[in-house]
């Protein structure tokens, strides 16, 4: 990781505590209902245009790639935009929760990587100075 993809420790510290206020809010069911309501529109869809299944093939093909590869797009964009915020450039380890969700600990990490600026696994320097 470069220099000018470093976040600074402002920046690290305001992210995850958004990132705690947020979780539980409204705003983190917008992409869940956004999901179902796009099934359910292309549900409504597909009856709509082929009544008599000519394409339910096509159909079947569709739903899958919605159905795996929207939440995959999603994750996979979301990784990338808040990747100094999420992992460490060197060894990969998570800087906030671990990869079940849990807390690896009594502290969340985050935390502890905001008060050092370094990685809790490899001791990589994080951040750049305010």
């Amino acid at each position: 990781m470069n220099k000018e993809s470093q976040p600074t420790r402002t920046e690290f510290v305001t992210y995850w505590e958004r990132h705690e206020k947020e979780r539980f809010s409204w705003h983190s069911l917008l992409p869940h209902l956004i999901y179902v309501g796009g099934l359910a529109v292309y549900a409504l869809a597909v009856r709509r245009l082929d009544t008599c299944g000519r394409f339910w093939m096509v159909s079947i093909g569709l739903a899958i790639v919605y159905i795996i590869g929207l939440p995959w797009a999603w994750i996979v964009t979301a990784q990338r935009r808040h990747a100094s915020f999420i992992r460490c450039p060197q060894c990969g380890d998570w800087l906030g929760r671990d990869a079940s969700g849990d807390w690896s600990g009594s502290n969340p990490n985050w935390k502890l990587v905001g008060q050092t600026g370094k990685c809790t696994k490899c001791g990589t320097q994080l951040f750049t100075e305010d």
